[in-house]
């Protein structure tokens, strides 16, 4: 290999590796979510939590910028932890959208442990507006 090409291929090596370590050092944590309501309804009467319930559609825009934004903030992603979190997409699960009477995407909403609706309704919620609605469903549970 002449010294010419070696040293591009040096040059592409670290910037590729530093383009792999940036990304995986920089990846935001989020909601720790569960996809079965059984097991959903379950774990809260198990743990004695609330459930937090965001029903989405691979196609809705909102839903994606609640996952990029909102599920990304470390409040939200600590207060969660009080919550059992269940993600239903409710294109595949239409039975259970119809059952909360989903109207639209994103809705967010909060059920006891018998799956009996306590708060939450549709549209995209930012950072802190998610965060005061789940302390008061805290505060009521």
């Amino acid at each position: 290999m002449s010294t010419h090409r070696y040293n591009y291929f040096v040059i592409f090596l670290i910037v590729g590796l530093s383009l792999v370590s940036f990304c995986c050092t920089t990846t935001a944590e989020t909601v720790n979510w569960l996809t079965s309501y059984d097991k959903a309804l379950k774990l809260a009467k198990e743990k004695n939590k609330p459930i937090m319930v965001d029903f989405y559609a691979k196609w809705c825009g909102w839903c994606k910028r609640l996952d990029k934004d909102t599920y990304r903030d470390e409040k939200v992603i600590e207060v969660s932890r009080d919550f059992i979190c269940l993600k239903i997409d409710g294109d595949k699960n239409r039975l259970l959208a119809r059952k909360y009477e989903i109207r639209g995407y994103p809705t967010i909403l909060f059920l006891d442990g018998d799956g009996k609706k306590i708060g939450g309704g549709p549209g995209y919620r930012d950072a802190g507006q998610l965060l005061s609605e789940m302390r008061q469903i805290l505060k009521k549970y």
